[in-house]
């Protein structure tokens, strides 16, 4: 195979923000912030 997942920029640049997931999923942006272990609760973990 030619690469890895770590290489791999669809495993590395976020799609969406934390907000707009929250918006499309109708989860609570608390909620994916737990899920996703990020910190500041803004960006994609």
């Amino acid at each position: 195979m030619a690469g890895t997942q770590s290489s791999d920029l669809r495993f590395d640049v976020p799609l969406y923000t934390l907000a707009e997931a929250s918006k499309y999923l109708v989860v609570p942006r608390p909620t994916l912030t737990t899920w996703t272990g990020t910190n500041d609760g803004l960006s994609p973990g």
